[in-house]
Formats: structure tokens, sequence, C-alpha cells
């Protein structure tokens, strides 16, 4: 719900510009990108490029990009035209049910993402 969430609310801030969909699409996968990139920087050697040591890391590793392929594929989905209204309109309700929780957990969700990048990074 959160990636529906951020896609409705950054297609109706970009509704006038030329590609509002494109917006919504890369505002939701984008977190999931950072995350990506963030686990592949762990395993990246002295070299540059992405060394694994045993079993367990390339698994690590090819389930986070199993699972941000299948998550772009899930936003893709919701965020076709035909069924464009129908997450509008859950996304308005669940809002209207709930405004304050949704908000807190995306904050959460978005400064999560953030300080795991900027803690790998850093290291």
């Amino acid at each position: 719900m959160i990636d529906k969430i951020i896609y409705v609310y950054l297609f109706r801030l970009f509704y006038r510009a030329r590609y509002p969909d494109r917006a919504g699409f890369m505002g939701a996968i984008l977190p999931k990108l950072v995350l990506l990139y963030s686990i592949m920087y762990i395993f990246t050697g002295a070299d540059g490029y992405v060394h694994f040591d045993n079993t367990l890391e390339k698994t690590v590793c090819c389930g986070a990009i199993a699972a941000w392929a299948l998550n772009g594929i899930y936003i893709l989905h919701f965020s076709s035209g035909r069924n464009y209204n129908r997450t509008e309109k859950e996304v308005r309700q669940a809002m209207s049910q709930h405004p304050l929780r949704w908000k807190v957990v995306i904050s959460i969700y978005l400064a999560a993402t953030t300080a795991f990048a900027v803690w790998v990074f850093r290291h």
C-alpha cells in the first residue's frame, strides 16, 4: 500500500507534466533501487567489482535483485491505465480511514531507506 500511496501522490503532483505516470513509477521504485544499490555496494571489492565469498552472499544479492524486479512488475500492474482508477479509489479510502497512520508509515519507510543507504556508503 505504501507504493500505491506514493504513486498516486506523485501522479497527482505531476498531473500537468508530460508523463505523470512515469514520475509516479520512479518515485515508487526509487527507494527500492537505493536499497538494491546499497546491498550491491556491500559486496564490492577493492577493485570495484562485486565479489561473493560464499553462497549466502550470492543468495542475498540475487534475492534483492529478484525482489526489486517483482516489485517493479507489481507497480507497473497497479499503475496501468485500466487499474489506475481502482488504485486511486483504494488509496483515497485508506487515507480517509487512517490518514495519520499512513503518513507516519511512509515517513518511517523513507527515513529507514535513507538511513540504511547512508550507513552503507559511509563505511
